[in-house]
Parts: structure tokens; sequence; C-alpha cells
């Protein structure tokens, strides 16, 4: 499906079921009634450069799908971006996602995505993981909207930037969220661990927000 206009169905834009693996590429998906891409069973494919606004749902993949969705605008869909359920697997790189409801991307159930290299900007949530997911989280942009905003870069079941190999050199300056907007007083970041576990510093040039502060987790002794 390339250079094409796929809007205004009463279900999908397109419903990739099974074991197909579609290719979608420079096309514009909206105005979808449930999603503007949905995956079910094993599909696969890849979502390339693509438009993908005023849907429901931008892309939901579900089941044992993993498709990869790259360099594409996912944006002003109504309950959220992407969401991943089931066992799906996907990889979310280098996309943009932008005002979609609640959530730029929502994790769920015991699917397993790869979200790189991502900016997302203006949701209450811009990543939201539940469930008993086990998602790589990296090298993300996040932008939050007005008001007080919640960067969730960690919970219970650890830090979400954190690749997990100790291997000598790696000190994980590697594995980081990009805020671009923090507001002191106002705005919040949950992290994982105790408190003591991280060290805030001012710095001329940081990774984490625009105030000039970062946060860096302290290695964990031997």
């Amino acid at each position: 499906v390339v250079d094409s206009t796929l809007e205004d169905n009463d279900g999908a834009g397109l419903a990739a079921n099974g074991s197909v693996a579609p290719r979608v590429e420079r096309t514009e998906i909206r105005g979808n009634a449930i999603c503007g891409i949905c995956y079910f069973g094993a599909a696969s494919g890849e979502v390339l450069d693509s438009d993908i606004h005023d849907n429901e749902f931008g892309v939901q993949v579900g089941d044992d799908s993993s498709p990869l969705v790259r360099g594409s605008t996912i944006s002003a869909n109504l309950t959220a971006g992407i969401v991943v359920i089931g066992q799906a697997a996907p990889s979310i790189h280098d996309n943009r996602l932008e005002a979609n409801g609640e959530i730029g991307v929502a994790v769920q159930e015991r699917s397993a995505p790869s979200i790189r290299g991502n900016r997302i900007v203006d949701h209450r949530f811009g990543l939201s993981l539940l469930g008993d997911s086990s998602t790589e989280v990296r090298d993300n942009t996040m932008t939050g909207g007005e008001g007080a905003d919640l960067f969730i870069l960690g919970d219970s079941r650890g830090a979400f930037y954190d690749d997990g190999n100790n291997r000598a050199g790696n000190n994980g300056t590697n594995d980081y969220a990009l805020i671009t907007d923090f507001g002191y007083g106002a705005d919040t970041i949950q992290l994982a661990g105790p408190r003591s576990n991280y060290l805030l510093e001012d710095r001329k040039s940081t990774r984490l927000n625009s105030s000039h502060s970062s946060v860096s987790r302290m290695p964990s002794s031997a």
C-alpha cells in the first residue's frame, strides 16, 4: 500500500490478520471508526513514512503480531496513538506521536514492544505500561502539554531506560529519555527504586530536560 489514502471506513483503514505482512508506505490513513491500522494473529509487515490521524486509535497491535512502525506521524487520534496488547511485539521506532487523546503509546497485557527514538508530544500519558508487559524503551523525546505533567521513566518493574547490559564501559549514558519542557514545581518524574539511587545535577548541556538539570541513576554495587 504505497502513496494511498485510506479514509472514513466503519472499522479499520487497514486490517492485517493471520500471517500477512503488508508494507504501508507514504500513505495517509484518517477518519476510520476503530483504528487506522489493526494487526491481529501473527501479522507483521512495515508502516513507513505515513500519516495516521483522526481515527479512534492510530495503530492497534494485538495477538502475536510484530510489525515495524517507523518514521511516521501519528496524531490527533481520539483515544491513543498506538495500542499494544496480547503478546504482540512490534517495533515502534523514530515516529512522531502528537496529541492523541490521553495516551501516546499504551502497552498492556503480556506484550513486548520495542519503543525507540520517538518524539512523543502533548499527551496526558506519553507512555502507559500496564500488565505483565516487557517493554524496551530507549532514546525517546517527550514534551508535555499545558499544565502539570507526569514523566514516567520507571516503575516497580525497574528502570525503562536501561538496556540491562552491565559490560565494562557501558555506564548507561546511551540509555536516556529527553524531556524538553520539564517545569520545576509543576511537573513530576517517576523513577524506579528508592530516591537514593539517583543523583540530581545542574548541567549546561543535558539530555533530560531544557532546564539544565539531569537525573542520573547511581551504579549498583558489585
